[in-house]
């Protein structure tokens, strides 16, 4: 069995008060919920990281091409200000969909006895999977990097703790049609990724960053699942993240 460093427990987060949560379902094991106030800082975490970058960038394009030619300045700092207008727009319209999220809605995965239920409230049954597949990014901090690098890095490290991970679990399924036909909502939907012309497909579950205590202790339950059952568990981790 492959073993996966970290502290084996889990720490659900905190739920926001006012908003009501996912119910509990029976034979529950590990509860994935989105809450809104964690996407708004994060989106907020965002914009700082983008305004700071737009600006480091205006500055350097300045630099470069504007000096020898003063009126190319106004331009730039024009294009940096529509970009980051473009920026702010996006988050805040990603921030008012999020607010409007509640119960099932919050639900990134749930992991029960006999299945899962993934985004929307959709259930999943351990006999419709044919194998489990799970992704996580890991980005290490490189030892020699470019200036251009040296800003990513810096832009990521603001927005996630390095120390945990992005993780993304693929759950394939025998008839990804068949499990579309039984979605009701959008997000449900959305959530089911299938292959065209053929019945297999998958259930797209993205955890975003967690701590890798908590991201740990679930994959060792779903090889531990997996091998109970017979069916492949695929475990990858990459570098590239973002």
């Amino acid at each position: 069995m492959t073993e996966y460093s970290g502290h084996m427990s889990l720490t659900p987060p905190a739920p926001d008060t006012g908003i009501a949560q996912p119910p509990a379902r029976p034979n529950e094991r590990f509860r994935f919920v989105t809450q809104p106030s964690g996407q708004q800082q994060a989106a907020k975490k965002w914009l700082t990281v983008m305004i700071c970058v737009d600006a480091v960038l205006a500055l350097a394009l300045i630099a470069v091409f504007a000096l020898p030619h003063p009126p190319m300045s106004l331009w730039i700092v024009v294009g940096a200000g529509v970009l980051a207008s473009l920026v702010f727009l996006m988050l805040w319209l990603s921030a008012q969909k999020v607010r409007q999220w509640s119960g099932d809605d919050l639900i990134d995965l749930l992991v029960l006895e006999e299945g899962f239920v993934t985004q929307g409230g959709f259930e999943v049954s351990w006999q419709e999977v044919s194998k489990i597949e799970a992704v996580k990014f890991a980005p290490k901090t490189p030892r020699r990097m470019s200036a251009a690098q040296a800003v990513g890095h810096a832009a990521g490290s603001a927005l996630a703790d390095f120390d945990g991970a992005k993780t993304t679990v693929n759950i394939h399924l025998f008839d990804a049609k068949a499990a579309l036909a039984r979605t009701t909502t959008k997000r449900q939907k959305l959530a089911i990724i299938d292959e065209i012309g053929r019945k297999e497909g998958h259930v797209l579950t993205q955890l975003g960053f967690r701590p890798a205590q908590e991201i740990n202790a679930l994959l060792q339950h779903l090889q531990q699942a997996c091998e109970q059952r017979n069916k492949p568990f695929v475990f990858r981790e990459s570098a590239n993240g973002f």
